[in-house]
This record gives C-alpha cells, sequence and structure tokens, in this order.
C-alpha cells in the first residue's frame, strides 16, 4: 500500500473519530446556547436536511428520501476512491469528504438528525450551524475539485 493510502485511512480514522466524540461532547453539555468570544457560539441543533440546513424538514418522508440520496453519494462515491486506489491516485480528499458523510450518517441513523453544534456570527451575520464532519466534507470537496481540475 502506498504511503498516500496510508495518510488517507489514518485522516479518516482521525477526522471520524474527532467528529464522533465532539458530537458526543455537544450533546453533554451544550444544551444552552453560549458563546466564547462572542463570534463563536455553541448550539445543539439536530439538523434534518443537508449541510448548512438546506432540505430540513419534519417530515419523515423528506428525510428518509434525503437520506437516501446521501447514502446513494457514499456509495457512489467509495467506489469512485476504489478506483482511484487502484490506479495508485491519492485519495487524501476522497477519504476527508467519506470520513466525515460517514460520520454524518451515523447521526441520521442513531439520532433522526446529524449533530450540528458551532455557530460562528460577526455582528448581525450569523453562518449556519455545523460540525467537524462538515468541515471535512468542505474541505474535501474543495480539495477534489482541484484535484480534479489539475489532473486534466
Amino acid at each position: 500500500m502506498k504511503w498516500h493510502a496510508v495518510l488517507a485511512w489514518c485522516a479518516g480514522i482521525a477526522i471520524f473519530c474527532v467528529d464522533r466524540l465532539s458530537k458526543w461532547a455537544a450533546t453533554q453539555h451544550f444544551f444552552d446556547r453560549f458563546a466564547w468570544p462572542p463570534y463563536l457560539q455553541f448550539e445543539l441543533v439536530y439538523n434534518r436536511g443537508v449541510s448548512w440546513g438546506l432540505l430540513h424538514s419534519h417530515e419523515t418522508w423528506v428525510f428518509s428520501a434525503v437520506t437516501l440520496v446521501i447514502a446513494g453519494v457514499l456509495v457512489w462515491l467509495m467506489r469512485y476512491t476504489y478506483e482511484r486506489l487502484i490506479t495508485g491516485k491519492p485519495i487524501i480528499a476522497e477519504a476527508c469528504v467519506l470520513a466525515g458523510a460517514l460520520s454524518n450518517m451515523c447521526d441520521r441513523i442513531m439520532y433522526g438528525g446529524v449533530i450540528d453544534f458551532i455557530a460562528l456570527s460577526y455582528g448581525a451575520w450569523h453562518f449556519p450551524v455545523f460540525n467537524a464532519a462538515d468541515v471535512a466534507i468542505s474541505l474535501g470537496v474543495c480539495a477534489l475539485f482541484i484535484q480534479h481540475y489539475s489532473e486534466e
């Protein structure tokens, strides 16, 4: 196995573990919203949509449909990652997306929504509540775009 594959596995495992631990801590300690410093708040939210609360719905059928679509994308990404791995291409970006998405999928199955708890704001501006897995997914997707266009 090449060094980049080992690095990708280690990164994926680390991302998954950090996200699970941070969500556990959030469920234990962030019942009330609190800020420290003023632009960083911690607020426990169960997101039944996708990133940044898009497609959020309390309807079970909408949640189930979104979850099935996400599961399909995850299966496709796993296959894509495997194909890149066996051809010797780096898969660190894919590992970041997969680890974050798998952790969020665990939340969907276990809690009926993804645990989000980090909120950033500045004055009247508020960014949607997110978690560590969302950061890994976002960075991984950006890296995938860069990787795609640099390989052409």
